[in-house]
């Protein structure tokens, strides 16, 4: 778009990520969108320009003041300071003054982009307000999109709220809803893969399954030891391929409708067939058994078949995210640890 007589000259146009699974994800979008981009190739030369018209895309932790020996950092005075800059997820590099001076230095000449996941993020993202940060932020914020109007406008994710009848929420109360979470994920993928058509209309992508925990290590009372949810989650998934009788037994009471959650209001089970929501009604529709439904789970969403061990696979290159998988099958999952 930048072209013809008014075309505003820049020594390169570039894309800055924090890590290099979000490079990999920027450039798959970039090309469904039909933007040019590429990964950043620079031509040998005192000053570095890129080899093509489109965007290029780097990471942060590529950028340098004092580059040695070859590597693949990139020392940031030889980029120039004429360039047009988008920083994806900028809020992670607030708390760090190296990397404000690196964004600075390259546009000096030129201007930037930021996106941040929340205004409150960045100004934050330190541990403590930072004066100076808000002050920056507030003149230059261009679209600050909270998410409650993200929300608002249909982005956001619907959910369903159980208030059961166990307050104590005991561990067998724990495993059926963890279970009912399971086959409320693979209803819509069910519905997702046995319709495509819908989904093409729609312009849909293929549903993702999130558990969200709080704590990552647990910690011990006077009166008892507290496990923590994310230990929780792990123990389920390595379960289900090691304890079939009890995911068959709770896939099949979830389809019966007779799951013992009872509704403490109405008193009805909450999985009921006749309820209003009319929960798993597609997969019902199917008429298959609790055993088939839990087979076409191992093979179709954990790649895998019964009696696997869960694995967990540090990720090489990106802090705090480890791959799951089942035995030596492909990874079906990803932990990630946000501080």
């Amino acid at each position: 778009y930048n072209r013809g007589l008014h075309k505003i000259e820049t020594d390169n146009i570039l894309l800055i990520t924090p890590n290099e699974r979000l490079t990999t994800q920027h450039l798959a979008e970039l090309d469904l969108s039909s933007i040019p981009a590429d990964l950043f190739q620079a031509k040998a030369g005192t000053q570095m320009t890129f080899q093509s018209e489109g965007i290029q895309v780097i990471e942060i932790t590529k950028l340098t003041t004092e580059k040695t020996g070859e590597g693949l950092s990139v020392d940031i005075t030889r980029l120039g300071t004429k360039n047009l800059i988008f920083v994806d997820e900028g809020h992670k590099g607030s708390g760090g003054e190296s990397w404000f001076t690196l964004r600075d230095t390259i546009y000096k000449d030129g201007f930037a982009f930021e996106y941040s996941a929340t205004f409150g993020q960045a100004v934050m993202a330190g541990g403590k307000a930072d004066d100076n940060l808000l002050k920056r932020y507030s003149q230059a914020i261009l679209v600050d999109y909270s998410y409650w109007h993200f929300y608002e406008d249909g982005y956001g994710k619907e959910f369903n709220v159980l208030n059961v009848s166990d307050t104590l929420f005991s561990d067998q109360t724990r495993t059926m809803v963890m279970y009912a979470n399971l086959l409320s994920f693979y209803h819509q993928w069910r519905i997702y893969q046995d319709h495509p058509e819908i989904a093409a209309e729609y312009n849909l992508q293929a549903p993702l399954w999130i558990y969200i925990g709080s704590k990552v290590i647990g910690k011990k009372t006077k009166s008892k030891e507290i496990t923590s949810d994310v230990y929780r989650i792990i123990e389920f998934l390595h379960a289900i391929t090691t304890d079939p009788d009890t995911a068959i037994s709770c896939i099949a009471a979830l389809l019966s409708g007779k799951t013992g959650l009872i509704d403490k209001d109405t008193g009805e089970d909450i999985f009921a067939k006749n309820y209003p929501d009319l929960m798993l009604g597609y997969i019902r529709s199917l008429n298959l058994s609790a055993e088939e439904i839990y087979s076409s789970i191992l093979t179709d969403l954990f790649r895998t078949d019964r009696q696997t061990p869960l694995h967990l696979a540090r990720l090489r290159g990106s802090e705090g995210e480890i791959l799951l998988r089942f035995g030596n099958g492909k990874p079906f999952g990803l932990k990630q640890h946000r501080r």
